[in-house]
């Protein structure tokens, strides 16, 4: 019974150790890269990725920060609150 148990646990190890290994991955979407623009898109394997993304149809400027699968996404303000305007080209 304990070679059983240790058997069991030992294959419910490895299952955890081996599921969070891959890489994620970037989607490529018509309608996201007609909208969004990617200003500056930073990745580095110890501090994970970091994208500036700016709304086409208003300007507002997103910082997106992401390490594995876990990420998040916010707006970029100024020094009173506001919300970021892009001021540059929104080039092809």
């Amino acid at each position: 019974m304990k070679k059983f148990l240790t058997v069991v646990l030992l294959v419910v190890t490895c299952c955890v150790i081996f599921s969070g290994c891959s890489k994620a991955k970037k989607v490529e979407s018509p309608e996201f890269d007609e909208r969004f623009l990617i200003l500056n898109d930073t990745n580095n394997d110890m501090d994970g990725y970091r994208q500036i993304i700016v709304d086409r149809e208003t300007g507002v400027m997103y910082l997106f920060m992401g390490k594995g699968y876990k990420g998040g996404l916010t707006v970029m303000v100024d020094a009173e609150g506001n919300p970021l305007i892009y001021g540059g080209e929104y080039g092809e």
